[in-house]
């Protein structure tokens, strides 16, 4: 397999400084995530002070995410709860839309499974990404450390 002659973050540093890259992974908005909206917004130049209860609202857990409907009836059912999800109300009300989201969602899904590569692939993949990655690594200055590579 060839690899590419530029990588993702290098096609960018041609028009845009470094500094004017911001790297925030998934870890740290999960882990951290107040703490990295602030450095998100001190990066864009707003108020950093901002917070709203709204940040700590998780749109989609893994369980939805490894699911997939099976007919047509499963994505009208998924489309009306998403709509009915920006319908503010009472606590009843969100209790409902909840209630409704996982019954439909988990009548009319099925699991996705997961791919699975065997040990021998998975040393081959790392082994290709290795510089890659240990240049972003450097590039960025983190560790990345939940990285198996």
């Amino acid at each position: 397999m060839e690899k590419p002659a530029k990588g993702q973050l290098q096609q960018y540093m041609k028009y845009y400084p470094k500094d004017r890259i911001l790297i925030i992974t998934k870890e740290e908005l999960k882990h951290s995530r107040e703490e990295t909206l602030k450095t998100i917004f001190r990066y864009l130049g707003v108020d950093d002070s901002f917070y709203s209860d709204c940040f700590t609202t998780v749109m989609k857990n893994k369980a939805e995410i490894k699911r997939r409907p099976i007919n047509n009836l499963g994505w009208a059912a998924r489309k009306f709860t998403y709509k009915l999800s920006f319908r503010k109300g009472s606590k009843m009300a969100r209790l409902l839309y909840r209630f409704i989201t996982h019954c439909s969602y988990y009548l009319f899904s099925k699991p996705i499974k997961r791919p699975w590569a065997d040990e021998s692939l998975r040393r081959n993949i790392s082994e290709y990404l290795r510089d890659d990655i240990n240049r972003f690594r450097e590039f960025t200055g983190k560790k990345f450390e939940s990285w198996n590579i």
